[in-house]
């Protein structure tokens, strides 16, 4: 155990003593969860919390465990680490998790399409995410602007697991209807007899490639060729058909090295 200030309450959780308050990052419109932000030794950690209304409860509390446990099994420097499980007596149970200086890609949108270098660069980054969830039998089922942050420095990390999940490769068991409008994968809204898989968040990348390229959805407007190309495979609506991760970044590797040939 490390040595940071903390004792454990009756149910064997470590409880948190910190130094401020907590500041309220983030709320999730329609969700269960809660963002805060500490100064944890002057360190800043972020802490996913139940909202007041869902502490205790299950399945809520179950969902929040989960998510610990899907996060703190990855270590990866494009996604978002999970450092512990935690009660905070302002919180309930919390999620302790890496605070990452930056803004969320849905903020850097609103400003335009970003340039295409620092798209390539940003969707690379992804895919290299991807590769290692997917490797790991991990699927992520939320993959869009919100859930990812930029840096300064142009470097990006993925987020929240609450839509995660393990998965078998030939398995049937799913949950349907998980995702978001427009980056969902056919087969997550309940279309077809697939479940979800990897291929889903390929479906997804493919939007948010569109998105990061054009500004728009794939049905309002189409990135221009090589990418609409890439772009079509990634959202194919048999999921067979799409890439996978690896697939995926080779070929957008391939595109970028050609452009550059032929600056």
């Amino acid at each position: 155990m490390d040595e940071d200030s903390g004792f454990f309450d009756a149910h064997g959780q470590l409880v948190e003593n910190h130094t401020s308050a907590p500041e309220l990052i983030h709320q999730s419109a329609g969700g269960w969860s809660l963002l805060y932000r500490f100064d944890k030794g002057g360190r800043f950690r972020v802490y996913k919390a139940l909202k007041p209304e869902y502490r205790g409860k299950q399945p809520y509390e179950s969902l929040l465990r989960k998510e610990f446990e899907i996060g703190y099994a990855l270590s990866h420097p494009n996604i978002c680490e999970v450092y512990g499980f935690c009660f905070l007596p302002e919180l309930g149970n919390a999620i302790e998790m890496e605070w990452i200086d930056g803004r969320t890609l849905t903020s850097l949108l609103e400003q335009g399409v970003p340039a295409q270098d620092l798209s390539e660069k940003l969707i690379g980054q992804l895919c290299d995410a991807l590769e290692y969830l997917h490797n790991r039998q991990v699927i992520h089922r939320d993959i869009k602007p919100s859930n990812i942050i930029v840096t300064g420095e142009g470097e990006v990390y993925l987020l929240d697991m609450n839509a995660a999940k393990w998965y078998e490769p030939d398995s049937s068991d799913d949950s349907r209807h998980i995702g978001t409008w427009h980056y969902a994968a056919p087969e997550q809204a309940g279309y077809g007899l697939k479940a979800s898989s990897a291929k889903s968040d390929i479906y997804a990348l493919g939007v948010l490639m569109n998105v990061m390229l054009t500004g728009d959805v794939p049905k309002q407007k189409q990135a221009p060729e090589p990418y609409w190309g890439v772009i079509e495979k990634c959202i194919s609506l048999e999921a067979d058909a799409r890439y996978n991760a690896k697939e995926l970044s080779d070929v957008l590797e391939k595109i970028s090295r050609r452009g550059k040939d032929n600056a």
